[in-house]
């Protein structure tokens, strides 16, 4: 295909994705069949979508749509033949805030025209997120990049040649393709969506923790920290803090931290030794959360210098059984 510009790499914010899903999902309108029939059916299978993830019966036509952009705050209000309404609020690497996803459910409710159950909520993200808790709590279901770009691949493959369409999707294939670049780069070469798919690729093997980007003075990393226990003086936990394993502390008495510091830094690489990583004496800092002992690097690479996933998992295991021992 021949290079051209792509309109999404331009309008990057929210508001440029909003516009695009309030026009896919006019698309779906019935005067617009005759117009462009394969971008017709990609409106009405894009809703379908949103009816499928609630598990709940497509309309046997769609005769009526409505959109409202920016309801009371919530990004875009979808109304269908005039009974049943999507709730869409579109994120691309914000969070959810201050219970903003129950408000906006809740204006909806007080517009007195659907039931709960004549409600769709979806919460829709293009960026990775550690922690969808806050999302689902406000029975808002989840529509992520993996999703539209399955159902964009979908219609391309069905005919569907709209060049703003395929802008969007060539937009998302280059953002996913940066999330997914820890398995094909070498282990030096990693940079920020690089480390948030290799920390989300850990989590769907096993590991319990959250991720995110921890800011500070020397310019902020990102950090997946699990495996957290508690005793009475302190709660210890571990931190990827990109290239390097952290055992952290949690101190909440000022007076009893160096002490505890001292104690658990001087305890583990001790300990260390019958094991097959080199835990390490950091420079200490002296704070509520502390690092107490660094494994350099706990990266298994390959014979090309990439990452070796299931090697990297054998050693976090190894790491958890040594702290929890």
């Amino acid at each position: 295909m021949d290079k051209r510009p792509n309109l999404f790499s331009h309008g990057t914010s929210e508001l440029s994705q909003d516009a695009f899903i309030c026009w896919l999902a006019e698309w779906a309108k019935p005067i617009y069949k005759e117009t462009d029939e394969y971008l017709h059916e990609a409106g009405i299978d894009f809703i379908r979508r949103i009816y499928d993830i609630h598990k709940k019966n497509f309309p046997a036509a769609i005769k009526e749509i409505k959109i409202t952009k920016q309801f009371k705050g919530l990004d875009i209000l979808i109304e269908i033949n005039g009974n049943e309404a999507i709730l869409i609020e579109d994120k691309t690497y914000t969070k959810e805030h201050s219970n903003q996803l129950k408000r906006y459910y809740e204006d909806v409710m007080k517009f007195k025209k659907y039931e709960e159950n004549d409600l769709l909520p979806i919460y829709y993200k293009i960026g990775n997120q550690s922690d969808y808790s806050a999302v689902i709590d406000a029975k808002y279901m989840l529509f992520t990049r993996r999703h539209m770009l399955e159902f964009l691949q979908e219609n391309i493959d069905r005919g569907v040649q709209n060049q703003i369409f395929l802008d969007y999707y060539f937009y998302l294939r280059e953002i996913e393709k940066k999330y997914d670049s820890y398995k094909s780069l070498p282990l030096s070469e990693w940079k920020g969506e690089a480390w948030e798919g290799f920390y989300e690729e850990l989590k769907q093997r096993g590991i319990k923790g959250q991720y995110g980007y921890v800011a500070n003075p020397n310019g902020g990393f990102y950090a997946l920290w699990w495996n957290e226990q508690e005793d009475n003086d302190c709660r210890q936990y571990l931190q990827l803090e990109e290239g390097r394993l952290c055992f952290k502390i949690h101190v909440a008495d000022k007076d009893r931290r160096k002490e505890l510091r001292d104690k658990w830094s001087k305890g583990l690489i001790e300990r260390s030794h019958n094991y097959s990583f080199n835990v390490e004496k950091p420079r200490f800092g002296n704070g509520r959360y502390m690092t107490v002992a660094v494994v350099g690097d706990y990266r298994v690479g390959d014979e090309k210098g990439r990452i070796d996933i299931p090697g990297t998992m054998v050693v976090l295991g190894e790491v958890e059984r040594f702290l929890n021992g």
